[in-house]
């Protein structure tokens, strides 16, 4: 006897997670899996205090040592930037969300926050852990843990669902959560985010097939979660979701509800859409945006290499999507594998072509500012994935249930090894976290909360602050998520010019008008940074300047062994005094 074959997939619009005893534990040998590469690639970066530190890629930092090392300083800028971005978010969400756009860095200036990533769904997710802990570095290492988690489940719950082949399932949810794409980068958790877009077609079919309102409304909310995530991960996931929104919508025969459906959807795509980018439009159309140089794939970046970018998606997943082209055919429902092989080879053309990109640029508004378009190799890791479960379940269709078994236990086993070990096959290394210390010291959180106490209130003015030297400049921005006041501190992807203003006032407040115009410009007090030899000497120039001639435009309100806050007082109290 051959034995009982591999079983035909189930209708898409099902949830195979939430099913009978064997799938549950299908689920839970996911989860189990998942969690065990999670733990073998953050190693003791998972198990330090996540209040405190936060997991950086070391592979990525010492390559870095070598020499780069504004490089280098650029990528720990990037992690103050992105830790404060996740509390700030999740505060903003929770007390202020109408002022999201006007964030606390780069004081005078406006709507600050479309000046580079926005990071919505950083804050949104990280709303339950800033209620309980109220801690900016935990509230940002629980999403990027968060992220880090869904992704490899929510591949999973698609091929599924798709294939009906819960092995075929495992193996996508292994590649496409602990690809290098994946893992290389957790000072960004955002630009990898894909994972609400998977969650968003796995809802789009359900609600076409089955019409159900709960299915909608989840793919609203996912939708949102990807439209808030970064450009990066959104221009990659549009590339597949918007050719499989139209095959779904124009191969099936819709009723008056399911039209009533796909129009509210894609309402609520355009108007989370016009409430999250008309900023970032707004300021590119005042020119507030300089042209960059961008980025784009080389054909060299896809090739298998042990040094350089790692782009190249894996021997496996080449194998296994290939396969999936060839026999991956679904037992049952419609076959979207060539609409997915479509919009990944477009998405990888505009990803290589500077002109294409170009062309597309001219036509979708906003499009220009994207800096990195070979960000785009993020839908074809997203369409090889999906190719590969389907080629992992034809694959086991063809064979006896208990030839199958062994045969897919291999199948993740090598793709495994591959992952954990891709120095072995000539690849890129597997990168290793380690934890990089990101709360400031308890001295300087308790010097802004002394200053808070007094009623000491508004802008702040931190000097020194040259925008090169991006170290203090961002633990300066870091320290608003604690103490969510305006400063002058300012890093971003476009800076605006009223920073060299600032600049060109403070670099000798004893110029006539230059503190009264600081004054004007909104700021309420001065702090100066002395935590340094060279600063040092600035602060007793400034400590001398505040008992002398300036003592009518400065009083000294508190100190610290690192810190020095004076009261920049109104022009009339000045002159009054």
């Amino acid at each position: 006897m051959r034995g009982r074959r591999v079983s035909a997939p189930k209708s898409a619009a099902t949830s195979p997670i939430a099913g009978s005893p064997a799938e549950r534990a299908w689920f839970v040998t996911a989860v189990v899996l998942y969690l065990g590469f999670a733990w073998l690639i953050g190693g003791d970066a998972w198990s330090r205090d996540p209040t405190r530190f936060a997991a950086v890629n070391v592979t990525e930092f010492e390559r870095l040592d070598d020499g780069r090392f504004a490089e280098k300083s650029l990528l720990e800028a990037d992690h103050r930037f992105v830790v404060w971005l996740a509390g700030r978010n999740a505060w903003t969400w929770l007390h202020r969300p109408g002022s999201m756009f006007d964030a606390e860095p780069c004081h005078p200036a406006k709507r600050t926050l479309a000046r580079g990533e926005p990071g919505f769904t950083l804050g949104l997710l990280g709303i339950p852990v800033w209620i309980v802990s109220g801690e900016p570095v935990f509230t940002f290492n629980f999403v990027a843990w968060l992220i880090f988690a869904i992704a490899p489940l929510a591949m999973f719950w698609l091929v599924w669902s798709w294939t009906g082949v819960p092995a075929a399932a495992l193996l996508a949810g292994l590649v496409y959560g602990f690809a290098y794409t994946k893992i290389g980068d957790p000072i960004h958790p955002y630009g990898y985010d894909t994972a609400w877009g998977v969650l968003a077609l796995v809802f789009a079919r359900r609600m076409i097939e089955a019409g159900r309102w709960r299915d909608t409304l989840a793919l609203v909310v996912c939708c949102g979660l990807q439209i808030g995530s970064s450009f990066y991960p959104l221009l990659a996931v549009s590339m597949l979701a918007l050719p499989f929104g139209l095959w779904l919508v124009a191969g099936a025969e819709l009723d008056r509800r399911r039209w009533l459906q796909v129009g509210l959807v894609a309402a609520s795509i355009l108007l989370i859409s016009l409430l999250a980018f008309w900023p970032f439009l707004d300021l590119q159309a005042a020119g507030e945006f300089e042209a960059r140089l961008r980025r784009h794939l080389q054909w060299t970046d896809l090739a298998p290499a042990a040094d350089g970018w790692p782009g190249f998606p894996g021997f496996m997943l080449l194998a296994l999507a290939a396969v999936g082209l060839l026999i991956g055919k679904p037992a049952k429902g419609r076959d979207p594998r060539w609409v997915l092989l479509a919009g990944s080879l477009a998405a990888l053309a505009l990803a290589l072509s500077y002109r294409l990109y170009t062309a597309l640029a001219g036509i979708v508004p906003g499009l220009g500012i994207v800096r990195n378009p070979v960000g785009l190799a993020l839908t074809v890791q997203l369409g090889l994935c999906i190719l590969a479960g389907y080629g992992v379940a034809g694959i086991l269709r063809r064979l006896p249930s208990g030839r199958a078994n062994l045969v897919g236990a291999g199948l993740v086993a090598m793709t495994g090894f591959e992952l954990l070990f891709p120095g072995l096959l000539g690849l890129a290394p597997r990168p290793e976290y380690a934890a990089f210390e990101m709360k400031p010291r308890a001295e300087t959180i308790a010097f802004y909360a002394e200053l808070e106490a007094a009623g000491n209130d508004g802008p702040l003015l931190e000097i020194p602050m040259p925008q090169r030297n991006m170290r203090r400049m961002t633990e300066a921005v870091l320290m608003s998520a604690w103490h969510h006041r305006k400063t002058s501190a300012c890093y971003n992807s476009y800076l605006p010019d009223e920073l060299k203003r600032v600049e060109q006032l403070t670099a000798d407040l004893s110029k006539p008008g230059a503190l009264a115009e600081l004054r004007r410009l909104g700021f309420t007090t001065l702090v100066v940074h002395h935590d340094s030899e060279g600063s040092r000497g600035y602060a007793r120039s400034i400590e001398a300047y505040a008992r002398g001639a300036g003592r009518r435009w400065l009083r000294k309100l508190a100190t610290s062994p690192d810190l020095t806050a004076y009261q920049i007082r109104a022009p009339d109290a000045a002159n009054r005094s």
